[in-house]
């Protein structure tokens, strides 16, 4: 029975034993699965996340384990973080473009090296010419300085050699719903963000929605015309935040910053740097204003003229990038006087010629010179005037003096670019006619008698009156015929 029971027990243990060698063998062959699954996805990784870079790769991570091989080309898909502009990009096959524009299909960015005196730069993919960015060597290119079509871009000025020439080409993005508000959209991109808010009719079709907090519909906008919604300061999520230190560049009225408001960058925005600012009236009174930012809305100032003295300005400047406006910061309020008030304003040797003192200058500098005056009067019958504005006088015409002699008051005031200044202080003054003639005696033959001058002018005409008393002839005591007498005036 014992060496029964041992070669059973010897059977059994060599049965597990063999069962215990094909399971290790399974847990082997399970491994070694697993770590070719681990290796390939590590493969597939590394193709596919290149990591950071300040300029964009060209070809795909080294192989780790053979670093004599050449580099695999890019894949679709592959990403790169850019260490300069802090946004992730993304390969599609031909070119690199921003991660976050990617999603939406909103923009397109092709890149050349010039080759020396090139001017024409061809594209691989239909764009919009009317909505595009060039630049060369980083900088933008004016409008007017290049010329495009759906699949090119030719520089008026040929690039040199080595240039780097890139184009950012904007699509419109597409609203997906008739009525849109804040819960089936957040916004819709602002492209290109130099044509906003100052809308061009004529080549500008796209719409920004700007979701207010609290409301059910954000503020629709077409360029800077608002077609519905609340309005509101409230930015987008991922735009930049508000701009800081929005400031006007100086308050002296003789320094051309005196109507030059400025601001710096706030930072960027979870969706990418800041593309350009915007500067929107912040009162009623602004909205008939004139904002220029110089042709140019990644300028950080903006000139403000059509300004009217004695009114009060707001303005709110926001900053913009791939996901639309940001939160807007207000500005000082400023007013803008008009040319000072003339003063001395007094009559020359001829009394119907006034005349002041003034600068002839507006006292915003940058305003220039007075281009006209104004005379006001306290009377009912307005006396023409002739205005000489380098003169600085105005003549007054004879012919309109036909009350009785009355105290005329007149003030005068300046306009220029700044708009009309302020009223002197009036003058006041009596027109008197001709004085009465006295000491009227006859000297032989002729009637002389003295009067005194005015300052409205030499007298022009004398009215003679003769009168006598009845006479009777000494000797018949009838009535003596009596001749009048004949009066020239000599003009003397």
């Amino acid at each position: 029975y014992s060496s029964k029971w041992h070669a059973t027990e010897a059977k059994s243990d060599a049965a597990d034993a063999a069962a215990s060698e094909a399971a290790a063998a399974e847990s082997a062959l399970a491994a070694a699965a697993s770590a070719s699954a681990t290796a390939a996805l590590w493969e597939d990784f590394d193709k596919r996340y290149l990591g950071a870079h300040p300029s964009a790769p060209t070809e795909g991570n080294q192989d780790p384990n053979d670093p004599d091989a050449p580099r695999a080309p890019l894949e679709p898909g592959a990403l790169y973080f850019n260490t300069v502009d802090n946004n992730m990009y993304v390969w599609d096959g031909s070119q690199w473009i921003v991660a976050s524009s990617a999603a939406i299909n909103t923009f397109d960015q092709f890149e050349w090296t010039a080759t020396a005196g090139q001017t024409v730069f061809t594209t691989t993919k239909d764009m919009n010419p009317t909505m595009l960015q060039v630049y060369v060597n980083g900088v933008m290119v004016a409008k007017s300085d290049y010329t495009a079509d759906k699949r090119s871009v030719t520089l008026v000025e040929p690039a040199l050699e080595g240039d780097l020439v890139q184009v950012h080409a904007f699509q419109e993005a597409t609203i997906l719903s008739s009525v849109i508000t804040s819960q089936d959209v957040d916004y819709v991109k602002v492209l290109p963000f130099e044509a906003w808010p100052i809308a061009d009719p004529d080549d500008r079709t796209l719409y920004v929605v700007l979701p207010e907090p609290g409301e059910d519909y954000g503020t629709l906008w077409l360029g800077d015309i608002q077609i519905g919604g609340a309005g509101g300061s409230g930015g987008l999520e991922g735009s930049p935040p508000a701009p800081i230190k929005v400031v006007w560049e100086s308050d002296d009225l003789g320094n051309a910053g005196y109507r030059k408001l400025t601001w710096e960058s706030g930072g960027m925005g979870d969706a990418g740097p800041t593309i350009g600012y915007g500067v929107l009236p912040g009162n009623e009174a602004a909205k008939q204003t004139n904002i220029d930012q110089g042709g140019d809305q990644k300028n950080t100032y903006a000139i403000i003229t059509g300004t009217e003295p004695g009114v009060i300005y707001e303005y709110e400047v926001f900053a913009a990038n791939l996901a639309g406006p940001g939160e807007r910061a207000a500005s000082p309020p400023r007013e803008f006087p008009g040319p000072a008030a003339p003063t001395n304003v007094r009559s020359t040797s001829n009394a119907f010629v006034l005349t002041w003192d003034h600068s002839g200058q507006s006292q915003i500098a940058s305003d220039g010179a007075v281009t006209n005056y104004e005379l006001d009067q306290n009377v009912l019958a307005r006396i023409a005037a002739t205005i000489d504005v380098s003169g600085k006088t105005a003549t007054l015409d004879p012919n309109d003096f036909t009350v009785p002699p009355q105290e005329y008051k007149f003030r005068v005031r300046a306009q220029s670019a700044s708009g009309w200044g302020e009223w002197s202080e009036e003058f006041q003054r009596e027109f008197a006619p001709a004085g009465t003639p006295y000491n009227v005696r006859v000297e032989g033959t002729t009637l002389k008698w003295d009067i005194d001058p005015v300052d409205t002018g030499a007298v022009t005409q004398y009215f003679f009156e003769q009168t006598h008393p009845d006479m009777n002839t000494p000797e018949s005591g009838a009535p003596e015929a009596v001749t009048d007498a004949t009066i020239t005036w000599n003009n003397d």
